[in-house]
Parts: C-alpha cells; sequence; structure tokens
C-alpha cells in the first residue's frame, strides 16, 4: 500500500517541480529601459544621446533611415547595453523630424521600435516663399536670415530651377559674377560671402524679372545654399503673361455634353471628362476635344481597362474658363490651384460633380469617374477620392482626378502614366500608393488602424500590414503558378511608409508610375468595372477572372509599359489622394 502511495504521489511531486521551475524561469521582457525607448537628437551634428537598455538576449538593430543618423552599435549581448545616437544631416525645415529604428531578438523574443526626433532650427529664415512677378517686369526684393554654422568662410548661393533662369535677367548682375552650376552641380551663383559663427545676419538681394512676353505664365523656384547640402525652402516666382487672352463668350459653349464613346456590354460603366484652363476660343478650335481624346487613348491603354473598355461609357463636358493660366489671381472653371513646391492639386470638386451630372445624371454619380484635364503642362496630379464607408469587397463612391496636360521626358512622369495612376489607380480602383518615404519610417498605429477599416470598404486592397504573403489579398495569386512570372510577395514599403507596410510586386505603376498594375490592382478594377456593368446580379467568381486576366493580359503585354527595377532617382512621387467619405444617412 505504501509503494502505491508513493507511485501516486511522485508524478505529482515532479510535475509540481517542474512547473515551478519553469515559473522561475519564464523569459524576462525583450527589452526594458528606465527612460523608455523615445530620444531627441539636437539640432548640432556633434553630439550624441545615450540609449541605454538592458537585454534578455542577444540583439541586433534595423534602421530604414541610414542617411539621417547614425548608431555606435548595431548588435549586442543580453545584459546592459547602451547605443550612442547622433544625427549626421542637418534639419534644416521649420518642425522636427520623426524617425526609428527597431532592435530585434535574436532568440525570436520581440522586437522593440525606438522613436528619433531630430530638432529643427532653420539655417534659413525667409520672408516669403511665394511672388507673383508683374508682366511687364518687375524687381524681386527677398530678404533672408540666416545662422552658418561652418568651420571655415564660404559663400552663400543663389540656386535656381530651369523656369526661374527664364524669367531672371542675367544682365543686371555684376560682370564679375561667376556661375557655379559646375562646382555644386546646379545651376547657381554666388551672392554674397558668410562668415562662420553663431550670430544670425540680415541680406537683402534684388533680382531682376524680365516681361513675359510668351501667351503662358511663367513659374521658377530659387533656393539659396551654404554648400551641396544647406538648402533653404524654395521659394516659388509666378508671373502671367504680359498680353494674356481671356474668354469673352463664357456661356455659348459651356457646359455641352458629349459622348465620346458608348457601351458595347452591359449597363454601361460612367467615365465623364472635363477641362479646367480652357478658353472659349480653345473649345472653338478643336483644343478642348484634343486633350479629351487624349484622356480617352490614356485611360484605355493598360491592362485590364484595355481589355474592358467595351463595358465604358465616355463623356465629355465643356467647361469655359475666364483664363488659360493658374495664379493666385486668374479665374478658371473649376479652380484647380497648385500646391507650391508640391504634386498636389487642389479643384472645386463640388463644381465638377455638378458638370458631371449634365452628363449622366445624379443616380449613376456615385459609380462615376471624373477627370478634370488641366491646361497646363507641369508634373502634378491628385485624386480626390470619395469612399463608401460600407463593408463590402468592392470600393464604391465617385472620385475626382486632376492631372494637368503634363510635358515631360521622363517617363515616369508623362501624361498617361500619371493619367492611369490617379484615375484608374486612386480614383476607380481605389488603391493606396505602393512607394515608400523613407522620411516618414514605420507606420504609425492609427494609421494602421485606418488603413485596415478602409480595407473593409473595398479601398486599399493592393497593401498588406504582413510579411507573410499568405495573409495578403493577393495570396491566391501568389500560390499560383500561372502568376510565377509577376514574382508576388511582401515587399516592405508601402502607402507612403517605409516600414511595417507592404505591396505586392516591387515595382507597379503605384509605385513610380512605370509599367502596369499588379494583379492587386487589376481584380479590383475588373470587380468594380463588372459590378456596376451588370448590376447585383453579377456575382465574382475567382476562376472567370483569372481566365480573363490570363488570355487578355497576353493580349495586352505589348501596352504595358516595362517597370524599372529600381525607381528613378529623378522621380518625384505624386501626391497622396484627398479621402472623402460619403454621406449615408
Amino acid at each position: 500500500m505504501k509503494l502505491l502511495k508513493s507511485l501516486i504521489i511522485l508524478p505529482i511531486l515532479i510535475f509540481t517541480l517542474v512547473g515551478c521551475k519553469e515559473d522561475d524561469e519564464a523569459p524576462l521582457p525583450m527589452l526594458t529601459s528606465k527612460s523608455g525607448f523615445s530620444i531627441t537628437l539636437p539640432y548640432s551634428l556633434g553630439t550624441k544621446v545615450a540609449l541605454e537598455f538592458t537585454a534578455s538576449d542577444r540583439w541586433t538593430t534595423s534602421v530604414a533611415n541610414r542617411a539621417r543618423f547614425n548608431l555606435s552599435a548595431t548588435s549586442g549581448k543580453a545584459g546592459t547595453n547602451c547605443i550612442l545616437v547622433q544625427a549626421n544631416r542637418f534639419n534644416c525645415t521649420n518642425e522636427d523630424l520623426h524617425y526609428s529604428f527597431t532592435i530585434n531578438s535574436t532568440n525570436e523574443n520581440g522586437t522593440t521600435s525606438v522613436d528619433v526626433d531630430i530638432a529643427h532650427e532653420p539655417i534659413f529664415r525667409l520672408d516669403t516663399l511665394s511672388y507673383e512677378a508683374k508682366p511687364k517686369g518687375d524687381t524681386l526684393h527677398v530678404k533672408l536670415r540666416t545662422k552658418a554654422y561652418l568651420q571655415n568662410s564660404t559663400a552663400l548661393y543663389a540656386v535656381y530651377d530651369d523656369g526661374f533662369e527664364v524669367m531672371w535677367d542675367k544682365s543686371t548682375l555684376p560682370s564679375n559674377a561667376k556661375n557655379m552650376t559646375q562646382a555644386l552641380g546646379k545651376k547657381c551663383m554666388p551672392v554674397a560671402a558668410t562668415r562662420a559663427d553663431d550670430s544670425e545676419k540680415e541680406f537683402e538681394f534684388d533680382f531682376v524679372i524680365k516681361p513675359n512676353t510668351t501667351s503662358h505664365v511663367l513659374t521658377g523656384s530659387l533656393w539659396f545654399c551654404i554648400s551641396d547640402m544647406m538648402f533653404s525652402e524654395a521659394i516659388t516666382v509666378v508671373q502671367e503673361p504680359a498680353d494674356a487672352y481671356s474668354s469673352q463668350d463664357m456661356v455659348t459653349n459651356d457646359g455641352k455634353v458629349t459622348q465620346l464613346q458608348k457601351h458595347k456590354q452591359g449597363k454601361g460603366v460612367p467615365i465623364v471628362i472635363m477641362g479646367d484652363g480652357f478658353l472659349d476660343r480653345d473649345i472653338t478650335s478643336g483644343k478642348y476635344r484634343e486633350a479629351s481624346n487624349k484622356v480617352l487613348e490614356g485611360l484605355f491603354s493598360l491592362h485590364p481597362m484595355k481589355a474592358l473598355k467595351d463595358y465604358f461609357d465616355v463623356y465629355e463636358v465643356t467647361a469655359v474658363s475666364r483664363n488659360d493660366y493658374f495664379t493666385a489671381s486668374s479665374s478658371t472653371a473649376f479652380s484647380s490651384s497648385f500646391t507650391t513646391n508640391s504634386t498636389r492639386i487642389d479643384g472645386d470638386d463640388d463644381k465638377a460633380r455638378e458638370y458631371a451630372e449634365k452628363a449622366i445624371g445624379e443616380d449613376r454619380i456615385d459609380d462615376a469617374l471624373i477627370v478634370v484635364v488641366i491646361n497646363d503642362p507641369r508634373y502634378a496630379g491628385t485624386c480626390s477620392m470619395r469612399i463608401d464607408p460600407t463593408k463590402s469587397d468592392i470600393p464604391n463612391g465617385c472620385s475626382i482626378a486632376y492631372v494637368p496636360l503634363i510635358d515631360s521626358k521622363e517617363e515616369q512622369m508623362e501624361f498617361a502614366s500619371v493619367l492611369c495612376h490617379e484615375a484608374i489607380g486612386h480614383g476607380f480602383a481605389k488603391l493606396a500608393d505602393e512607394y515608400d518615404d523613407m522620411e516618414l519610417g514605420r507606420i504609425p498605429d492609427d494609421k494602421k488602424q485606418e488603413l485596415t477599416r478602409q480595407q473593409g470598404y473595398g479601398c486599399y486592397r493592393n497593401v498588406a500590414f504582413n510579411s507573410d504573403v499568405k495573409k495578403s489579398y493577393w495570396a491566391d495569386f501568389a500560390a499560383d503558378s500561372r502568376y510565377d512570372s509577376e514574382h508576388l510577395g511582401c515587399y516592405e514599403g508601402a502607402a507612403t511608409y517605409a516600414m511595417g507596410v507592404y505591396r505586392p510586386t516591387d515595382n507597379s505603376i503605384m509605385n513610380d508610375n512605370i509599367g502596369g498594375f499588379n494583379v492587386a490592382g487589376r481584380i479590383v478594377i475588373y470587380k468594380r468595372c463588372m459590378k456596376i456593368a451588370n448590376g447585383d446580379s453579377w456575382k465574382f467568381n475567382l476562376a472567370d477572372f483569372i481566365a480573363f486576366d490570363i488570355e487578355e493580359g497576353r493580349a495586352s503585354a505589348s501596352s504595358k509599359r516595362k517597370s524599372a527595377a529600381k525607381r528613378s532617382d529623378k522621380f518625384v512621387p505624386l501626391a497622396t489622394p484627398k479621402v472623402v467619405y460619403l454621406d449615408k444617412r
């Protein structure tokens, strides 16, 4: 009997001892720090800030913003550790910059994000960042104050772009003024000498602007710099033409509707094209129609839009503008305005919608894509995206894409590329940007939650928040050998953030405007087109889509612009969409 009791008690005792041992050896938190995992770097480059922490395992760091700060150590052992963090570039802006890096456990006990803020103190302080030069010539009086944090005396340079060079009357400069373009790799000239001390200096410069004898608005930008890394914010100069024509008849040809294309399948998916900055004579001369046809051609230049063309109704609505240029004092039909030093465009969304209803009526407006083509050659583009906050796999809500008649030699910045990115990608399919901005670092939790909520409405289905492709919206295609050539996966960096958000392919038209839509975008374009064209009776079938996508994709391969392996250094990302939620009351 005693032996039996012992045999019963022994397993219980062993279990109890093992349980105690496991409790005693429960893993400690990966990292602990008395001062927290957030540091602020001062403006001065010479100062190092210590991050002290205790680690329970070996660790390594991961940094997305190597160009902004240095770490004294990138790996270490368990125990007490210290990393010295130092900024390696001046923050010459008007606000603090926010970055982060991660400390990763080699034993997979977790990852800790470290927030890094870099304090600002602008080297240059300018009274104004925008000037409107008089059409018949002007003199710009520019005032600035600067602190030159330098070890040696150097020169203060005026740096300018091609636009400002056209406007600037350099014959007024001293005969001994030296062009330093070759030395600094930018168009620039020395305008003053500075000495190395911490006192603030004031300067005043006069720039003589020639008369604008062209028929269009001139725009240029001017900067000041010390060395090749300390730049001021850009000063934008706009000059209207001296003898500009203004529309004389604002009524006769305004608001006329012409159907440019009629659907051959389904009930018709509406697209409405209208122009901003076009004069009365531009409509009678055919220039307005030429711009509309250019939009029509561009919209159906890529798969799957090329294969779906017969489902669409395309309308043109004429809009007469008083002026054909865009300044603070000009008057255009949809009040389009370009944001200084940005690719963002704002416009009168309500009026654009009003003109679209002339063609399709109010009942079809939520299904419509509205394109406002702007009579201006500069590179820019913005989509005003309407989102229906209703749970769905297919997005709904009209969008208004503002796209200028871009005149660019860079393929990534040409008109058709921007049009497809803004109007089809953002406007029709409500896709996210797939590019990343290293300045933004890791996506914040609140932004991740916002995007996740919008994905529930059928939007932004071309990004994921997990590196496991099996958990993405394009998982079925990644597992399908027929899509191997697309190299689907989860590539970190999307929705403008460098870390914590993933795109389906290394490159696509939603990244740098080159190539076509990846399958995560194509499926949304297909779904929305077929739903609007066929009504609620239509049900999505994955096999049907794949058959369509593969067959029509091969047929459209010749129209697909080749995607570059890496984004060009010359590429300038387009502005993020303006999001407006539809009122469903």
